[in-house]
This record gives structure tokens, C-alpha cells and sequence, in this order.
């Protein structure tokens, strides 16, 4: 017969607890779960014991039955989001102001039938007492799509925060029928760049909040078709908005210019990229994913900008490599060690898609799908503060993502019970 203390805990990180924590006198591990949240504690016979928190399941927000290929968070307003939907659900882009608890479908403006890729808020008003209101920043959305009338348009934007859209293509020669990145400069919101997918592919630029732009793809590759690599992503250093990394699955590279766009240059990534994700507070550290040369999945990072690869594909944790397609992927605004990767596995008999987590910059991984098991496909991961937004084909789902962090928690002693140890 062991003895063991009944306490509970009173705070958490500014929350409040949900439950009994069951504190072991000797040094052990338990673990309870409190109100869909899986709780690590390690039990010291002292007035303050040592946590380490996780997370819960994922949940539905709303939308569903819309399939939704992207979503967005308004920085300025993280309750502000935007979802754009996939070919399956038709046109417009839904809306929130409530952090989703309730969406407001918008077709003003837009296509009958598109599949939204990306979209992007300017990250803060600009401009100044007597600018014209359409490029003082305020309200500006930019929307990259796949545009199902060849020809176009694939770019479209909004001056009022999405509920009103307009083609938005001046200046570029070529057709644009599909944008799938776009990026702003948080240090100059007027200059944002987007990625092309379409026959000449390639980055273009704006330096008026996306009312015209122009074509920066020279030196991407050669004429042909895609001939500048059909770019699928785009991240901009916020420090040196000079530094622009397009991943460009055609080239079967990561491509960098630190010039604005006059030359590129491989940075020999290693497989095709496809997307990227960006440390906010280190903009040198990049993850990108993609598929390897042997069709298989592909992760990588970079803590240098580009000069040097660490190839994560066959870290503990995922998936056999030749048999995963590595989809989609998202950093922590507030720590870069927490990774999330979107992958999909294939066998002989089934195909299997989930999402893994690192707590260690990828180097381990673990599943983390709990609550998506009736979702057949997760398209896009996005972060708001802290909580993860997921879309899917089956509307927006959110999960609070806190991180594994270790702190001390007080605890009130109640009652010593006598119970059968292990």
C-alpha cells in the first residue's frame, strides 16, 4: 500500500484548472486528462510542482459541410478571419468577425467557380492625411486563386477587409488565371509580392498595396512552359525586404534573391518545394516541404537563409518516406521549436492523411490528428495567437496550441489517501 496526495491545481498560464491533480510524494510521472487536455505531472512533495502542458483535440468551429482549401487572420484583428473555399464549394469567401462562431458568405465581386489558394491582410494601415483612401492601406486584402475561366483573372483585392472584390492584374502583361502565394512587407505594407502557378509562372511585384505590379521572375528559369517554375510558395525577410525565397517545384529548388528580384539564385534545397513556413521573430530559419526526388515526401530546414539544408524526412516520428506526401506545414508565432506538418501516407490497401507535431524543430515527431478523424482532407494550417486553424473539407477546425511549456503551479494539500500504488 503506497500513500499518495490529492491535490489541485489553481493556475495555469493565467487559466483557470479544470480538475484533481493526483501528485505522487516520490518522484513519478502521471497523467490525467482534464477536460480534453492532456496534462504531464510530475509529483514533488513540495507547495509548487513542476508542469508540463499540452494541448487538446481539435474542434469544429463552423463552416461545416464547405470545403475550404486556405484561411487567413487579420493581424490587426485576430478575430477577423477569412476562409477561402475549394472547387468542391463553388465561389465568394466567407468571412468572420467573432473569432468564427458565425461566417458571412461574399460573392461580390468575385467568380462564379474558383478554388481560393491564398489569401493575405495588409499587416497595418499606411499612408497619410490626404493619400487617396484606395492606396492608404486601410482595409486592403489581397486574394490568390485558381481562376476556372482560362485567361483569368487569378488575383483579385479588397479595400474594405473582404466584402468587396475587385481584379487586380494591372501592369502584368501575361495571362494570371492562378495565384497561389502572396506575401506583404510588415515594414513597408504597400510592397507585397505574389507567386504564379500558371504557364509562365514566376513572382511578380507591387509597391502600391497591390494596385498595379510587375514581373520580377528574370533569371527563374528557362522559356519554356513554367518556364520560371510555377511558384507554389513565397516568404519575404522582414529585416532585408530585398531577401524573397520562392519555392519552385518546376526548378526543383528553393530559389532566393537578396536583390529584390533583379537576379535568383538555387539555394540546392534538395527535392521540389512546394511550400514554405517562416520563423516571425527569426526570418533566417525557414522549413519547407515538398516532394523528393523519388516521389516521396519531403521536409527540410534552414537556419541560415538558403546556405545551408537539414534534411528532417526521416525523423522519428513520421511516416516511411518514399510512401508520404509532406503538404503543408506551419511554425509557432512564439516558438519556432513547435512545428506542424501536414502528411499524407500511402499503402497497397489505404491512404492515410494526418497531422504531426514537433516540439524540437523536427527533429521527433508525433501524431496529432485527435478530432479530425472524421475529416477526409486538411488543406491548410494557420495560427491565430496561439490556437491553431485548420481547413478542411469539411469547414474550420481549432485547436489551442499553448506548446509544451514547463512552469510551476501552486497547489493546495486536501486529504492523504490510502490506494493501491503501481
Amino acid at each position: 500500500m503506497n500513500e499518495y496526495l490529492v491535490r489541485k491545481v489553481t493556475w495555469f498560464r493565467g487559466r483557470a484548472s479544470f480538475g484533481i491533480l493526483l501528485g505522487q510524494i516520490s518522484r513519478e510521472s502521471a497523467m490525467i486528462r482534464l477536460s480534453c487536455r492532456w496534462v504531464w505531472l510530475v509529483g514533488l512533495a513540495f507547495s509548487f510542482i513542476p508542469v508540463i502542458a499540452a494541448a487538446g483535440d481539435w474542434q469544429p468551429v463552423g463552416l461545416e459541410g464547405v470545403s475550404l482549401e486556405t484561411l487567413a487572420v487579420d493581424p490587426s484583428d485576430p478575430q477577423r478571419i477569412l476562409a477561402g473555399p475549394g472547387p468542391e464549394s463553388g465561389s465568394g469567401v466567407w468571412k468572420s468577425e467573432d473569432g468564427g462562431e458565425t461566417w458571412t458568405h461574399i460573392t461580390a465581386g468575385l467568380p462564379d467557380q474558383h478554388r481560393v489558394n491564398t489569401i493575405a491582410f495588409q499587416p497595418s494601415e499606411v499612408g497619410g492625411e490626404g493619400e487617396a483612401p484606395e492606396t492608404s492601406g486601410a482595409g486592403v486584402v489581397l486574394m490568390g486563386t485558381l481562376n476556372f475561366t482560362i485567361g483569368g483573372p487569378g488575383l483579385y483585392r479588397s479595400t474594405d477587409l473582404g466584402d468587396t472584390w475587385q481584379p487586380a492584374i494591372s501592369g502584368l502583361e501575361r495571362p494570371v488565371y492562378e495565384v497561389t502565394s502572396i506575401v506583404f512587407d510588415s515594414a513597408n505594407p504597400n510592397l507585397a509580392y505574389a507567386g504564379h502557378n500558371d504557364p509562365t509562372g514566376g513572382v511578380s511585384k507591387s509597391e502600391d498595396g497591390g494596385l498595379t505590379w510587375s514581373d520580377i521572375s528574370n533569371g527563374l528559369g528557362p522559356d519554356d512552359f513554367c518556364r520560371q517554375g510555377c511558384t507554389l510558395g513565397l516568404a519575404l525577410d522582414p529585416s532585408s525586404p530585398q531577401t524573397i525565397y520562392a519555392a519552385m517545384p518546376a526548378l526543383a529548388d528553393l530559389y532566393k534573391t537578396t536583390s529584390g528580384g533583379d537576379t535568383w539564385f538555387p539555394t540546392h534545397l534538395g527535392f521540389w518545394p512546394e511550400r514554405i513556413a517562416q520563423a516571425s521573430a527569426q526570418p533566417a530559419t525557414l522549413y519547407v516541404t515538398g516532394s523528393t526526388f523519388d516521389l516521396g515526401g519531403g521536409v527540410a530546414r534552414t537556419f541560415d537563409g538558403g546556405d545551408s539544408w537539414e534534411n528532417l524526412s526521416h525523423q522519428p516520428g513520421l511516416p516511411p518516406l518514399a510512401l508520404a506526401s509532406h503538404r503543408s506545414i506551419a511554425l509557432s508565432p512564439e516558438d519556432p521549436n513547435i512545428v506542424w506538418l501536414l502528411v499524407e501516407s500511402f499503402t497497397a490497401e489505404s491512404t492515410d492523411e494526418a497531422l504531426y507535431r514537433s516540439m524540437d524543430g523536427g527533429l521527433e515527431w508525433t501524431r496529432a490528428h485527435e478530432g479530425l478523424e472524421g475529416v477526409e482532407k486538411v488543406y491548410r494550417l494557420v495560427f491565430q495567437g496561439t490556437t491553431l486553424l485548420a481547413a478542411t473539407n469539411n469547414g474550420v477546425y481549432r485547436r489551442e496550441e499553448s506548446g509544451m511549456t514547463l512552469g510551476f503551479e501552486s497547489c493546495q494539500e486536501y486529504r492523504w489517501l490510502g490506494v493501491e500504488g503501481p
